[in-house]
């Protein structure tokens, strides 16, 4: 029993150093969609956009219709972001994703280059930003995106 209860015990303590560096969820109703990321590393993809976006260690943005809203923090190897949406003019909640798109200035974000980032969860949960000319461009949702 005690050799049991040791492998058990082990075998739980491993199974953490094989822990994902990021994790990402999705969380959809029809009137509104939440993602929330997480990410260690200090090369990660959440570092990057905001360095990319010229941005400190927090980020809050938000279109003047409210139909898109980033928040992010981070520090030296953790980023965190919160991505809400509402339905709009351009954000389009359908079933199990949204789709959004807003410009960059609209968002009082700064950035002169191209940028893209894509999660995906174990539980089928997908993210995909992209910035382009100036336009910010965002998939989520469950499955399929």
């Amino acid at each position: 029993m005690k050799n049991t209860l040791t492998l058990l015990f082990t075998l739980i303590l491993s199974t953490s150093t094989f822990a994902a560096s990021d994790s990402i969820g999705v969380f959809h109703r029809p009137e509104k969609v939440l993602v929330l990321i997480n990410e260690r590393g200090s090369n990660a993809r959440l570092q990057e956009m905001m360095n990319a976006f010229g941005i400190g260690d927090t980020l809050q943005a938000i279109t003047a219709d409210e139909a898109v809203k980033i928040s992010c923090a981070r520090e030296e190897s953790l980023a965190s972001c919160t991505f809400r949406f509402l339905p709009g003019k351009d954000v389009t909640i359908s079933g199990k994703t949204v789709q959004a798109k807003a410009l960059m200035t609209d968002l009082k974000l700064e950035t002169s280059e191209s940028f893209e980032m894509y999660f995906e969860s174990s539980m089928a949960d997908k993210f995909l930003l992209k910035v382009e000319n100036g336009l910010l461009t965002i998939s989520a949702g469950k499955k399929q995106l």
